[in-house]
């Protein structure tokens, strides 16, 4: 005796739908509405080391990654500024994040130093950071404000901090740290 093949009727498809809607909250699948919030509620990141401490920087301004290259050095280019490299062609303006955060200079060690090449607001730059862990997620409820008493020269980068396992780390404002010192503005005009 051969068995029948199901078909999917739409009488098959409402009764589906209304056994999902009458099971428990915890036990229906994530639908559309649900899994949007779910997702809106905790953001992916992008972790790298700069000096002892994490940072974190949204995967959605991340392009690419690509290992430390020869940086060509651009003469009076504002503090924190690296150079430029050619990424396939394109110069790219990097940014010592190291020395932008009030750290000093970077001393690159090639095996682990990666240049985060970064988009925002229209604007594309490499960040070089001393290494790179690995993609975190955070719940937008356990990213806080920076305390105002901390907040030095170097922290008008950060857009806020969270913890896991008692390691705190930092996030990244990337609008202001690819944003150009109104020094460097000042001198090319004149």
């Amino acid at each position: 005796m051969r068995s029948r093949p199901v078909t999917d009727s739409p009488t098959r498809r409402k009764n589906a739908r209304s056994d999902a809607r009458s099971a428990p909250a915890w036990q229906r699948p994530l639908g559309g509405e649900e899994q949007s919030r779910a997702v809106e509620e905790e953001g992916l990141f992008l972790c790298f080391r700069v000096a002892d401490e994490r940072y974190l920087l949204e995967v959605r301004h991340v392009k690419e990654v690509t290992r430390v290259q020869r940086l060509t050095m651009i003469p009076r280019a504002p503090e924190g500024i690296a150079g430029v490299i050619d990424l396939r062609g394109t110069f790219i303006p990097v940014v010592d994040v190291r020395q932008r955060l009030g750290f000093g200079e970077t001393v690159v060690d090639p095996r682990q130093a990666r240049i985060v090449v970064a988009a925002v607001g229209g604007r594309v730059a490499g960040l070089l950071v001393d290494a790179l862990h690995p993609v975190v997620r955070f719940p937008a409820s356990q990213i806080q404000p920076p305390p105002t008493l901390a907040l030095g020269e170097g922290a008008r980068f950060l857009a806020g901090l969270c913890a896991r396992a008692g390691e705190a780390f930092l996030l990244i404002d990337p609008e202001r740290l690819l944003a150009i010192p109104a020094a460097a503005t000042e001198e090319s005009a004149a």
